[in-house]
């Protein structure tokens, strides 16, 4: 049944990987900005531009961090320091 699912055994979204995989390296190497290229670096072989783009924009629609520099299709990030 729906109930007696494993959480565990389900694999987390593209969007939510790819957040952590940010926060991850953020806090690791202390950075505060990232460009598309430097996205493209880190996460460009395990997900698609548009995946990437999905989670920028999710994440800076509730403050996370907000899109600049680089264009709609290329956004950069910086993040939003608490």
């Amino acid at each position: 049944s729906l109930y007696d699912e494993d959480e565990t055994d389900r694999a987390p979204d593209p969007v939510s990987q790819i957040f952590s995989r940010i926060r991850v390296h953020a806090e690791r190497t202390r950075r505060s900005a990232y460009s598309w290229a430097d996205l493209m670096d880190l996460l460009g072989t395990s997900f698609k531009p548009d995946q990437i783009k999905q989670c920028l924009q999710d994440y800076a629609s509730i403050n996370v961090w907000q899109l600049e520099g680089g264009t709609e299709d290329n956004p950069g990030i910086r993040l939003t320091v608490s």
